[in-house]
């Protein structure tokens, strides 16, 4: 299987956000295969037609694991690419993608991905996401906030997976809503 890259992403009604995403894919992925979460109520789905074939509408979830390993099933190549559709490819990540795939010592990679809070990043070396691995590598439970197990190398590299959300997630307040439940202390 020769190193190309196939793009995943599960979306749900982001037509704000999606020819962002699908843009920094242009000319760098191999194929990018889209999985709506439930019935499309906006244009998410005839913007996604523009830049691919393999578009898929699932069962309303209302979580993207669920639909990931659909999505990694219905991918052609030998390198995943999980991406969310309010993220996109820095430059320097695009320039270096193909390259740092045909490191044969590598079977996945976790980029920096910093925090956005509606104006800037607010952090500059954490957190990093894993994002980029080898198929057959990975094994994947579709439960909410899962993270790809990887058998094999994983390397943390400094190119970055841009990550600009319009809710930002990353307040005092969303941390108690939302976020606490998974909150691990060690």
């Amino acid at each position: 299987m020769q190193n190309k890259i196939s793009a995943c992403l599960v979306i749900y009604n982001e037509e704000k956000k999606i020819k962002r995403c699908l843009d920094s894919l242009v000319g760098v992925v191999d194929e990018i295969v889209v999985i709506h979460d439930g019935e499309c109520k906006d244009k998410s789905l005839e913007i996604a037609k523009k830049y691919t074939n393999r578009v898929y509408v699932m069962e309303h979830a209302g979580e993207a694991e669920v639909h990931r390993p659909f999505s990694f099933k219905m991918a052609k190549n030998k390198w995943l690419l999980q991406i969310d559709a309010d993220e996109f490819l820095s430059s320097e990540l695009k320039n270096n993608l193909n390259k740092i795939i045909n490191v044969n010592s590598i079977d996945a990679y976790e980029f920096l991905w910093p925090i956005w809070d509606g104006k800037k990043y607010i952090s500059k070396s954490w957190p990093y996401k894993r994002c980029l691995f080898k198929k057959n590598k990975i094994s994947f439970l579709g439960v909410p906030h899962y993270v790809v197990e990887v058998t094999g190398n994983i390397k943390k590299s400094d190119l970055i997976l841009e990550h600009r959300p319009d809710k930002i997630n990353y307040s005092w307040a969303s941390f108690r809503i939302k976020w606490i439940k998974w909150a691990k202390v060690i």
